[in-house]
């Protein structure tokens, strides 16, 4: 967990897998476990070496943040 309120890693892991999975790619726990904590560029690249296409890397990528976006759960503002 990275905060308190929401455990994200896990949500950003299946938001990967399922994105990835709909272009033909498989994505390992072993694989998230090494972007944990790491940021956005990491994992950008990560997702461009793995297709081997700069741009399917940043579509996948925008896609599984848009899923993971849709999916979080809600925290309401004090």
């Amino acid at each position: 967990m990275d905060g308190t309120l929401v455990d994200s890693e896990t949500l950003y892991f299946q938001t990967r897998k399922e994105v990835l999975a709909k272009y033909g790619f498989d994505y390992q726990k072993s694989e998230n476990n090494k972007l944990l904590a790491t940021g956005f560029e990491p994992t950008l690249r990560y997702l461009q070496q793995k297709t081997g296409d700069k741009v399917l890397g940043q579509k996948i990528f925008d896609e599984a943040l848009a899923l993971f976006n849709e999916k979080r759960p809600k925290i309401p503002v004090f």
